[in-house]
């Protein structure tokens, strides 16, 4: 299970421009992530889904997309829940149909 999350973070440079991890395996993706030469002020690793709700909130912008991906044991699927309610309400350019939030678990 380690192994899998360390191959994440080493792709993570790859394919994505903002890396927020949760949890013991999230540490781990994003210490590979760093490792693999992802700027380090471009990866957060938090301890709970809490505290990247309140970093997403600060972060995203309306035509951002978000993957969420991790286990309900984490509270990934709250972070879903709570920046797509965000979404909807946000007061940016056009309506809260283009803004687009994507979970997947």
């Amino acid at each position: 299970e380690d192994e899998a999350h360390k191959i994440v973070g080493r792709r993570a440079a790859d394919v994505v421009e903002l890396l927020i991890t949760v949890g013991r395996l999230g540490s781990a993706i994003a210490d590979e992530a760093r490792g693999a030469g992802f700027a380090p002020e471009m990866v957060h690793s938090l301890a709970s889904h809490e505290e990247a709700v309140d970093l997403l909130r600060q972060i995203i912008h309306g035509d951002d997309l978000v993957l969420v991906k991790g286990s309900r044991a984490v509270g990934m699927d709250t972070i879903v829940a709570e920046i797509t309610v965000d979404a909807a309400g946000m007061e940016m350019g056009g309506d809260a149909q283009e803004h687009q939030v994507a979970g997947a678990g």
